[in-house]
């Protein structure tokens, strides 16, 4: 799948013109999928995930893919991206056709702008933020939030959370309990200790930590944790090692350090997150 463009059978095209889609060029691409530039009769542009189940272990097709798109049918959020349609592909592929983020990701962003103020970076923050209370609300954890996965509109002034292939319930209905979670999952730089640590852990929590993680990376340019050694890296945030590369208000630098709290059950809720000063006392910067 090193190609630019999807090469689709002719019957396979006249499905997707039935249902009014056409794909285009790519616009990223990862391990097992790649993100085209599509159209739609009536909507317009919008952007087609396809996963290649051939390059997918059976975990992720019987576990982690049905898990992805009943979350995505879910959540309906306005910092959520929007799902238009599935298609699914002789199984071999799987197409997800959702809304078109023109502003690529948070992670561009910093690459082209740098640090942001603490103005902008609580704009996005409040609105990536509100989509995962929104979602830890409906018992769901994303478990794999980071820069990439939020997505900007062309203006660069509406975030969105994006790929939900970690998502997962966190609430038994049977016993009426929370879960915990046992599988590792995200990018390391931005997971919490206990998930680096291989330990049972409230996926709720870890992505309190990930926030953490993204508005500390947007306020200074870098992660505050960068050893590629997982037991090395585990050991820096349990011991709070980092330090901020700006001048930042002192609520600023209170939030980070709730967010990245390495004992899990002292970290906030992300209900809690936003009754604390950075968001109350908001005064520019």
């Amino acid at each position: 799948m090193n190609e630019k463009t999807l090469k689709l059978t002719i019957e396979d095209e006249k499905r997707l013109e039935e249902r009014g889609y056409k794909l285009g060029t790519q616009i990223s691409s990862g391990s097992f999928a790649r993100v085209f530039r599509a159209l739609h009769n009536h909507t317009g542009p919008c952007a087609a995930k396809v996963i290649d189940l051939s390059s997918t272990s059976e975990e992720y097709r019987l576990k982690f893919l049905p898990r992805e798109l009943y979350t995505m049918k879910k959540l309906k959020h306005p910092n959520v991206i929007n799902i238009l349609d599935i298609f699914a592909i002789d199984k071999k592929m799987v197409v997800i056709f959702m809304e078109l983020a023109e502003g690529g990701d948070l992670l561009d962003l910093l690459r082209e702008e740098g640090a942001l103020n603490e103005t902008r970076s609580r704009t996005f923050f409040c609105q990536f933020g509100d989509a995962i209370r929104y979602m830890h609300g409906l018992n769901f954890a994303h478990r794999d939030i980071k820069c990439e996965n939020i997505l900007l509109n062309r203006t660069r002034t509406i975030a969105r959370l994006t790929d939900f292939g970690f998502a997962r319930t966190c609430f038994d209905a049977i016993s009426g309990y929370r879960l915990l979670s046992d599988t590792y999952c995200g990018s390391a730089a931005y997971v919490a200790p206990e998930v680096l640590k291989s330990q049972p852990y409230s996926p709720l929590k870890s992505d309190v930590w990930s926030c953490g993680i993204v508005l500390f990376v947007l306020l200074n340019n870098r992660l505050p944790f960068s050893d590629t050694d997982n037991k090395k890296l585990a050991k820096r945030q349990t011991e709070r090692k980092y330090n901020f590369s700006r001048n930042l208000s002192t609520d600023a630098k209170e939030l980070i350090n709730h967010l990245l709290n390495p004992n899990p059950i002292q970290r906030p809720s992300m209900t809690d997150v936003f009754t604390m000063a950075w968001f109350i006392n908001d005064k520019g910067g």
